[in-house]
């Protein structure tokens, strides 16, 4: 008797949900399409004010223009390394650590290395 009856009201379930599914989708559809001008709105916003505050960087600190890599892996560290921390508490924190990165790149022999090393292993050894 109680498969019987559970039967019977999964049947009825599910003819419920027959019913109310195209509702619901239509519903969460529209809600979701709604939202799409908010939140590209909003990355608009917040791309716009980076840019600003990029360009204010560079401006502040010109002789950094040439070494971007350094500055944007440096700085993506300090936020890493500090979750929430504010921009100016960033910079406050980066910049002694990008000048000493980029002296330590400048102290590099990047033209006395050897191009294509010889890997052949055949001898057992590297």
């Amino acid at each position: 008797m109680f498969k019987e009856e559970r039967a019977e009201i999964k049947e009825i379930f599910m003819e419920l949900m027959d019913e109310i599914k195209p509702d619901l989708l239509s519903e969460a559809a529209e809600k979701t399409l709604l939202l799409i001008p908010d939140t590209v709105g909003n990355l608009m916003s917040q791309h716009g004010a980076l840019a600003k505050m990029n360009m204010q960087f560079y401006k502040d600190n010109p002789d950094l223009a040439k070494e971007k890599d350094t500055v944007v892996s440096v700085m993506e560290k300090v936020d890493a390394d500090n979750p929430g921390i504010e921009y100016d508490k960033m910079i406050e924190i980066a910049l002694p650590l990008i000048r000493a990165r980029i002296s330590q790149i400048k102290t590099l022999d990047m033209k006395g290395f050897q191009r294509n090393p010889n890997l052949d292993i055949s001898n057992g050894a590297l």
